[in-house]
Formats: C-alpha cells, structure tokens, sequence
C-alpha cells in the first residue's frame, strides 16, 4: 500500500494544530489505493475501530462504512461496532451483516474499547451520544489514547463535541469527511501516519 505521506503529513498535522481536516472530492491529501492482499504483519497493530452503525447510519454512510472497513477487519484489526449496543465484529461475514438501528451509545463503546488497552482508536460515526457528553471527554481525557475522529455528513451530528473529544484523548486527529467515498483511503492514511510517526519515536 503506497500513500504520498508528505501530503499526508501536512493534512493531518494541520489537524493537530487543532486545524480540522476536511476532505471533499477534490481532495489530494489522500490517493486511492486499495490494499494489498494478505496479511501484514504488525500493520495497525493497537489500533481498534469503532463503527457506528446508530439508526443514523441507514443506506449510503451505512455501505460505505462496510466497504472502507472490511480490509481492514480481514486484517485482524479489533473492529466494534455500536449503537443502542456494542458488539465485537470478527469477520467479514458478521460487517457486513450489520443493520443501522438504534441509539448512540458513544461511551459504553469506549469503555469497552478501553478495556483492549489500544494506543489508537479510530472512530467513525455521523451523530453525536445519547449519554453526557462531559462523561466521555473526562473518560477521554483520563485514558489519553489518542482518538481519530471521522466525522460523516450528518444534520445532528455536533462537530465540536468530536473535535474537543480528539483534543481530549491526547492528540486525536479530527477528520470532516465530506465525501463518504474517501473514506476508506483517509482510514488507511491516519494508519500509516501513525506507523510513521511511531517508528520514528522508536528511533
């Protein structure tokens, strides 16, 4: 998988300026690849996805969410979807069996992400929680595991509780996608981003 990470570079550093990065359909932040097949080794590794799939969620946002994400499950990358409930999705079989219904039960979803101890999170979602917002940021906050996130064309959806919730969990990159069909290459790019930035610390 092959990504023009200089321009990646200045997107998402831009975003951790607190500069949110938006991407539209004349973006070229981010090339469309496809991944490689097979699996590889240690790509992604402490990363864990969280889907929301709330009744918001239904037709279009719902599609694209499955077709962006399910490289990635078949690369055992942890991948939990939520709504009124969440569930833990390990194969592509059960993504892509996943209906939009219910609520949006943000910090139940976090929690339960937590317990994996993962050094990233990447969540995707196009509304905003049914629980107190401020009872996420404080979760956030104490956690301080970085948060990505993606946020879809929604009319509910409360852009600056997300964009606080990135800067809350210590150093998440906030991401208005406003074009649902770069979804799938703007995940891939905040994962190899964060694989450089990590190694380059490790050097």
């Amino acid at each position: 998988m092959t990504f023009d990470l200089e321009k990646i570079k200045k997107d998402i550093q831009k975003a951790e300026n607190l500069q949110p990065v938006s991407l539209n359909k004349t973006s070229t932040a981010l090339q469309p690849r496809r991944m490689s097949k097979g699996p590889r080794t240690n790509f992604g590794k402490g990363t864990v996805f969280l889907c929301d799939t709330s009744g918001s969620m239904y037709g279009e946002k719902l599609y694209a969410l499955k077709e962006a994400v399910h490289e990635f499950v078949e690369q055992d990358i942890k991948t939990y979807e939520f709504n009124s409930q969440v569930n833990l999705l390990t194969s592509v079989s059960q993504l892509f069996a996943v209906v939009a219904r219910g609520t949006t039960k943000m910090l139940a979803a976090l929690k339960t992400c937590y317990q994996d101890e993962p050094n990233n999170i990447i969540m995707i979602t196009d509304g905003q929680p049914d629980e107190n917002k401020q009872d996420i940021l404080d979760l956030a906050a104490e956690k301080q595991i970085p948060i990505q996130c993606i946020m879809l064309p929604s009319s509910d959806v409360d852009r600056k509780f997300l964009e606080d919730l990135c800067n809350a969990s210590g150093g998440g990159i906030f991401t208005d996608l406003t074009d649902i069909k770069l979804l799938g290459q703007t995940i891939a790019g905040l994962i190899e981003y964060k694989e450089e930035k990590k190694q380059a610390i490790q050097l």
